[in-house]
């Protein structure tokens, strides 16, 4: 008996000594290799992803359209230009903007709903009684 508690006991922390060598060796190699996958690496932090999206769409709204690319078209010959014709304008899309925007009501605050804590709970009636002849 006691044969089989001293393997259990070598067993035991063996296990523990090969655990923390596998976690000592994973550290030394990570330092060692540097990962060029890393999410963000030190000192160079991604743009906050909804200051990016405002900034389009702020950039849409005051520039009229998406924002353009920059690209460079190259011509192997310039074509020669025909006479330019006048071409209609066109007139810009008008902006709806309302007569008074204070009359309008805000919309009901709904009555249910998570973080409603205040909102009146709703009547459910009590469970039936149980008798009768199988309910015993």
């Amino acid at each position: 008996m006691r044969h089989n508690i001293k393997y259990i006991i070598v067993g035991t922390v063996a296990f523990i000594f090969a655990l923390t060598a596998s976690s000592v060796i994973g550290t030394v190699v990570n330092a060692l290799i540097p990962n060029p996958n890393k999410v963000d690496p030190e000192g160079k932090l991604d743009e906050d992803p909804q200051k990016k999206s405002k900034a389009e769409w702020l950039q849409q709204l005051e520039g009229g359209g998406p924002a353009k690319t920059q690209e460079t078209k190259t011509k192997s010959t310039p074509e020669p230009t025909p006479e330019p014709t006048p071409q209609p304008v066109a007139e810009p899309a008008p902006v709806f903007q309302p007569v008074n925007p204070a009359v309008a009501p805000p919309p009901p605050t709904p009555r249910v709903g998570p973080g409603n804590f205040d909102a009146p709970q709703p009547y459910t009636p009590p469970p039936a009684p149980r008798t009768g002849p199988g309910n015993m």
